[in-house]
């Protein structure tokens, strides 16, 4: 190159241009051939693509030349430690660790000013050695404990995972697959949040999460392009804000292409998630559309009745699912919500809400003078309405302050337990007012 090191305190820089996209776990550097007479004039330091600039060398040596000399990390010996022409491997000013985890694609620039006067030195040639993650390579551990003490974020594959033993997500900590594969020859569990990405474009099933006996999710297009689709699941916890209403294994399914689809999905889960009242056989799915949890449709030719109960995973299959949100498992699955609630002229209490059909057994509308009741407390009441009906008028209540819950049926094995989020709700009612 010969390229000239300027003698008025001003920098000489030379760029190296990294084409290609890459994690970067080691940068090296090494000065092939630098000539200047006295290299404890020299400040050379070295700029990443993001801007990031770091020192190499800082006024060190009492003689001339840097002649293959290698900054590196791992060296056994400082660079202010070593003797001019500087050959071999010596460890930088600043850590080149600092680049670690970025991306390595860009302009990579050497920096070299000379802070004497009186002498002329030139760069003859220098090289950026980068290290890069293979984003095909698979990682392969013993056993995989993710916790989270309240300051860690998502704990994130960046390859292939392969975990010989056990692999435990626990409460509150997330595990972030993207779009890389993992396989468990243990068991996986999961108490926090699970989530992976992968495109599903085929009549075939893509597994999610489909190993270590854990089930995860598998989602068929039926040939229809769902796209990139990136499926979490929290397990072992709550999916709405009543403790117990649905299975504690929750599903959030969110493809490129959305709605119009025809697609075939198999919920899996342990038979420790089912909470008590509930059974495996009576389970059903159900999505959020925005203002109710609606029932979807089972698929009769995947086990008994579109179920597979018995040993860990079990399962529900669904067809026909059109659009995706967030989806639930329950035996009736969580009711309509009232939608609308007030008194007439003559003191009636209306209420009325959306009929879902998958309340064949009809509805439920309960009511006492005791806030935050459950059906069947001492002095709460109920009338039962046949499907469709979604309408219910209180005569006789004038002038009365009642709380009122109404219930979807889905036959008799159909036990709700009360909510305020998925759609039962208690409302105090003040004579005279709407």
């Amino acid at each position: 190159m010969n390229l000239p090191i300027p003698d008025d305190y001003t920098y000489l820089d030379h760029t190296i241009v990294v084409p290609a996209a890459g994690v970067i776990v080691d940068v090296d550097v090494e000065i092939v051939d630098l000539r200047h007479p006295a290299d404890d004039y020299l400040e050379i330091s070295l700029r990443g693509p993001d801007g990031t600039e770091i020192e190499l060398s800082f006024y060190n040596g009492d003689g001339a030349d840097f002649i293959h000399t290698v900054f590196d990390d791992e060296a056994d010996t400082d660079i202010w430690d070593g003797v001019p022409p500087f050959t071999g491997r010596f460890r930088p000013e600043d850590p080149l660790s600092i680049f670690d985890g970025l991306d390595q694609q860009g302009d990579w620039t050497l920096r070299i000013r000379d802070e004497g006067s009186g002498y002329i030195g030139v760069l003859n040639q220098w090289a950026v050695i980068i290290t890069v993650l293979e984003s095909c390579s698979t990682s392969t551990f013993q056993r995989v404990v993710i916790a989270n003490d309240g300051s860690l974020g998502a704990v994130t594959f960046l390859g292939n995972a392969q975990v010989n033993g056990d692999m435990a997500v626990q409460a509150n900590a997330r595990l972030e697959m993207g779009t890389k594969d993992l396989i468990v020859g243990g068991a996986l569990s999961n108490s926090g949040d699970i989530r992976q990405t992968k495109v599903v474009n085929a009549a075939a099933d893509v597994g999610f999460f489909a190993t270590g006996g854990y089930g995860g999710v598998l989602l068929n297009a039926n040939g229809l392009d769902l796209g990139s689709t990136t499926v979490s699941i929290r397990g072992n916890q709550d999916c709405t804000a009543v403790a117990g209403e649905t299975v504690r294994r929750c599903f959030d399914l969110a493809p490129a292409n959305a709605t119009g689809r025809n697609a075939t999905v198999t919920f899996f889960f342990a038979g420790s998630e089912i909470p008590p009242g509930q059974s495996c056989a009576a389970l059903n799915a159900y999505r959020w559309d925005g203002s109710r949890w609606a029932g979807l449709a089972l698929d009769p030719g995947y086990g008994t009745a579109g179920r597979t109960c018995g040993g860990d995973p079990q399962s529900v299959r669904v067809q026909n699912v059109a659009a995706f949100s967030r989806f639930v498992l329950r035996a009736g699955g969580p009711a309509a919500p009232l939608v609308a609630i007030g008194r007439d002229a003559s003191g009636d209490t209306e209420l009325s809400w959306t009929h879902d059909p998958a309340n064949s057994g009809g509805y439920e509308v309960w009511w006492s003078n005791a806030p935050f009741f459950a059906p069947g407390d001492a002095g709460a009441q109920k009338a039962t309405l046949p499907a469709p009906t979604h309408t219910f008028t209180h005569t006789g209540v004038a002038g009365q302050n009642l709380y009122y819950l109404a219930l979807g049926l889905q036959g008799a094995a159909w036990a709700s337990s009360h909510s305020n989020r998925t759609g039962r709700f208690w409302f105090t009612l003040t004579p005279g007012t709407p």
